[in-house]
């Protein structure tokens, strides 16, 4: 199926139900950059509509659904990094303000519903962040988790995507190099004339493997709270990817392989069952 859109997308949240995918702001159109859409099968046709829009733009932020609300986090909300909460009520369109995330400010975090509470990670400003945060919907409270962890080295998620593969798992693949990130956001944002120039080349020019992003193929046990790796992915580590799994297939869509360069090549891979 394809179909033309009323308006440009890209870095909105989306959210997978039973019976179809919300599409959250995330629109280079500022009017339809609060927009709220449901993309879903209608007599075998792929349809879109517009269900709801937030009181705010919203870019790069987090979203899951439960019980029919959607809950936004973080993200560029009116056009700044934010660290506030909101749910959604998809039946009676009422907005209302939680507990704001604990971990500041940031973008590009990842998250995910587990054994019934809201878990995200990571993401960044300025710098890159590995921290790691579970929220419940019970209690309108956060909690710290382990952060994102391998072998004692923090992993930065910056870009990367994740699913759920149970309730009490989720998995990530992609992720900006934590020091690649800050030492990037330091130069270009400290450094003029030629030396900015000269930074410029070398950072845009350098191949995808120089900025080491995350390969590592990364699962969160919420039950244990702990990280552990299933391998490394065999291609370019994305940003910016989409992610899905359908059984026991992940499947890699498109993202970035380096800032500014992006693939058209998607990727599965299959768990196999111990």
């Amino acid at each position: 199926e394809h179909i033309n859109l009323e308006n440009e997308i890209g870095y909105g949240s989306s959210v997978t139900v039973a019976d179809g995918v919300y599409y959250i702001g995330g629109s280079s159109n500022p009017e339809a950059d609060n927009d709220i859409l449901f993309f879903s099968m209608e007599n075998e046709k792929l349809t879109v509509k517009k269900v709801g829009e937030l009181p705010f733009t919203l870019q790069n932020g987090v979203a899951v659904e439960k019980d029919g609300k959607l809950y936004i986090i973080t993200g560029k909300q009116n056009g700044a990094a934010s660290d506030k909460m909101f749910s959604y009520n998809l039946a009676t369109g009422d907005v209302k303000e939680l507990a704001s995330f604990p971990g500041g400010p940031r973008t590009q975090a990842v998250g995910q519903i587990l054994n019934g509470e809201l878990y995200v990670f990571s993401g960044g400003t300025a710098v890159a962040y590995t921290d790691g945060y579970k929220y419940s919907f019970d209690t309108n409270t956060w909690t710290e988790v382990a952060s994102v962890e391998i072998d004692g080295k923090g992993i930065s998620l910056i870009g990367a995507n994740s699913v759920k593969l149970n309730e009490k798992e989720m998995l990530v693949i992609g992720g900006f190099d934590k020091t690649v990130w800050d030492d990037a956001n330091k130069n270009l944002g400290s450094l003029k004339g030629k030396k900015l120039a000269e930074y410029k080349a070398a950072y845009f020019g350098a191949d995808p493997y120089e900025f080491n992003w995350n390969k590592n193929i990364l699962i969160y046990n919420a039950e244990k709270d702990t990280w552990s790796t299933m391998g490394e992915i065999t291609f370019d580590a994305p940003c910016g990817a989409g992610l899905s799994v359908i059984g026991n297939k992940v499947f890699s869509i498109n993202g970035e392989i380096k800032p500014g360069i992006r693939t058209d090549r998607m990727y599965t891979g299959t768990i196999l069952k111990k």
